[in-house]
């Protein structure tokens, strides 16, 4: 190889070497990016995870503080997010009306029965008393 082709050469590699350098600079700033995406990603999980702890501790609080009832805080695993989110609104907004009514017919628990149970059996007599009241008793 001669001066020139050697000049030439020369030129060429350096021509190689500042692609290969601002390549190098962009692969950077990309993973910089991704890097900083991660970064805020993992800032709101963690966020969320704290958010949803704080729920918890208030769910535990509003068990154990009124009912004798205890629940074991590993339990709380069996339910998904959405259903302890569910359950932790179900607290804030109190007892619904619907909570109060017997669901005796609905297959829950049925209260247990006090007087009389069924009717009386067929062979037994039947009397029947009318007792009619004055206007002067009404009022």
């Amino acid at each position: 190889m001669n001066a020139t082709e050697l000049r030439a050469e020369n030129e060429r590699l350096q021509e190689l070497l500042s692609q290969s350098q601002r390549g190098l600079a962009e692969s950077q700033s990309q993973h910089q990016a991704v890097v900083e995406q991660f970064t805020q990603t993992l800032e709101e999980k963690q966020r969320e995870v704290a958010s949803l702890e704080h729920q918890i501790k208030l769910l535990l609080q509003r068990i154990r503080g009124s009912r004798q009832e205890r629940i074991d805080p590993d339990q709380l695993l069996l339910f998904s997010l959405q259903e302890l989110r569910e359950i932790a609104e179900q607290l804030e907004q109190g007892p619904a009306e619907d909570d109060l009514i017997d669901d005796a017919g609905q297959g829950g628990r049925r209260r247990k029965s006090r007087g009389r149970v069924g009717q009386l059996p067929a062979h037994l007599p039947r009397e029947i008393i009318r007792h009619e009241l004055s206007l002067e008793s009404i009022r």
